[in-house]
């Protein structure tokens, strides 16, 4: 059995962390650290699609109202909404490996890991394409996924506690003069339920099944390591370049 990485570190910053999925696959994608599953959690953030316009998908009165920041992300998709109640996770793996090859297969992997985990916690779910996962019919998680830096990422949040009456305030594809415009990638709108909704849980207790359901669906041991200090210092340029900047969050996808 292959043995991956397992970052579980609190980082909450959202600009930070996007950052740090950039510089870990690009470090996992050059042969620098191992194919890596990251947890992580964002303090109040709509996280946009690769190919979004913000001004289309989040409120922004609402968003300064109740402090939520704006960041983009580098996948495609539709926007989310995370707070401290959303548990995140991330694949990551270099593409060089042959087992890996069929890509839509890992990404899917990624969500059957889901169902395996929730299945240990008790709950029944099901797929629903393109990337959601029901629970009883409720969204409980989204993911999104790219190939580059020869990397392939896969993440996805889960709804486990998260706010949902600020959730439904800030996305606007919770309202009904939400209108697709063909130029941008748009978001669709789903009746979302967290995770305690239907049974007692812990962030730990999802972390925990979670983990056990990767390793089953993916075949590989996770071992829990750290960041490398390259992947650090390339956090922090990322960071400050990129992730903090209103061209990269706000102007869209030419950049």
């Amino acid at each position: 059995m292959e043995s991956w990485r397992l970052i579980n570190l609190e980082f909450t910053n959202p600009y930070f962390n996007m950052a740090l999925e950039e510089a870990i696959a690009k470090t996992v994608g050059e042969g620098l650290a191992a194919n890596t599953v990251r947890f992580w959690r964002n303090e109040k953030a709509v996280v946009l699609g690769r190919f979004q316009f913000a001004m289309l998908e989040a409120d922004l009165n609402a968003c300064i109202k109740h402090d939520v920041a704006i960041v983009r992300r580098f996948t495609g998709g539709g926007a989310v909404y995370h707070d401290l109640g959303n548990l995140n996770y991330s694949i990551i793996l270099n593409r060089n490996n042959a087992s890996l090859k069929n890509i839509q297969k890992v990404f899917m992997n990624g969500a059957l890991s889901i169902i395996e985990a929730l299945k240990i916690l008790g709950l029944n779910s099901r797929f629903k394409k393109p990337n959601n996962i029901l629970v009883y019919g409720k969204k409980v998680s989204g993911g999104a996924g790219a190939v580059r830096w020869n990397a392939i990422v896969y993440h996805a949040c889960i709804l486990v506690s998260a706010n949902l009456s600020i959730l439904k305030e800030v996305l606007k594809c919770f309202r009904s003069d939400y209108k697709p415009f063909k130029k941008w990638v748009l978001s669709k709108k789903m009746d979302v339920a967290n995770l305690i909704d239907f049974k007692r849980l812990s962030l730990n207790d999802v972390k925990e099944a979670l983990k056990k359901g990767f390793e089953k669906v993916y075949e590989a041991k996770l071992i829990e390591g750290f960041l490398t200090q390259k992947e650090l210092e390339m956090t922090k340029k990322l960071y400050e370049n990129k992730y903090c900047k209103n061209e990269w969050n706000f102007d869209g996808i030419e950049l």
